[in-house]
This record gives C-alpha cells, structure tokens and sequence, in this order.
C-alpha cells in the first residue's frame, strides 16, 4: 500500500498564508477603524485559516492494489476501483506553483456522475507522483489537462 498525504512543507506554507493575512487585514483596516477591532478581525480570521490547513485540508489517498482509497478529516470518504473508473487532472498555476489541482473520476457504470476531489494540499509533486501510479493500469483511461496562466 502506498500512501499519499499532505506534505510538512504545504502545512507550513497553509499556516504562514494566515498568519500574513491576518496581518494584512490588521493593517489596511487600520485605516479604516480602530486598531483594536481591526486587531479582533486579522485574529480572527487568521485562527480560521489556521484551522482550515490543519483540519479541513486533511487529506489522504491510499492505492493499494486495484483500490484507490480517498480520506478527508481522517475519515474514509471514498473507495474507488482503479480498473472500474476514468482518471484525469485539471492543474492551474501561477507563478508560486499550483494554485488549484483537482482529481476528476469518472465510474465506468456511472458515466454522467464525475467526481471532482481537490487535490492541492497534497502539493503538485506528490498529487503527479499519485496519477502517475493509478494511471498506469491499461485499463484506465486518461486525459492529463495542464493548464499554465
């Protein structure tokens, strides 16, 4: 079994992103308003960011097999059946790297149901390192749409 899961480097990287953004709201709307609540509002909004990158962004994927498992907040969320389903990616750049990776699977007995699974906390690397595993069955078949601004 071979695991896929959000790296240190995308965790610390989610968490600096809400610290300078709790610093940028405290700084512009201290123009606004007084410090104090501006101080309230960058705290705030800040510790909510901070508990979306520990917690909501908590993803796992485990391929095992013909089995590819999907975990979200620690919880199973999805089994899928390697030879069963279609795979294909739709990453978006910027120039920090991937701003958005998403996983699309299509179940081969449910065609017009596709389901989309962000994929960004895993980091661009590991999430090509994954498709790359699951794609290589002959069964599968991919389209890989990389698209750059």
């Amino acid at each position: 079994m071979i695991v896929f899961k959000r790296g240190m480097g995308e965790l610390i990287k989610s968490i600096v992103i809400a610290i300078v953004t709790g610093f940028v709201i405290v700084y512009i709307g201290s123009f606004f308003t007084k410090s104090i609540i501006m101080l309230l509002v960058g705290g705030a909004v800040s510790l909510i960011l901070i508990y979306m990158a520990f917690y909501s962004e908590n993803i796992r994927f485990e391929v095992d097999g013909e089995q590819l498992r999907y975990f979200e907040k620690n919880k199973l969320s999805a089994i899928f059946n390697i030879n069963n389903c279609n795979f294909r990616y739709y990453i978006k750049n910027d120039s920090h790297g991937a701003d958005d990776i998403n996983l699309y699977i299509t179940k081969h007995e449910d065609p017009e149901n596709e389901i989309c699974i962000d994929c960004e906390p895993l980091g661009e690397g590991k999430f090509l390192e994954m498709f790359n595993l699951i794609g290589n069955n002959e069964i599968v078949k991919m389209e890989a749409v990389k698209k750059e601004k």
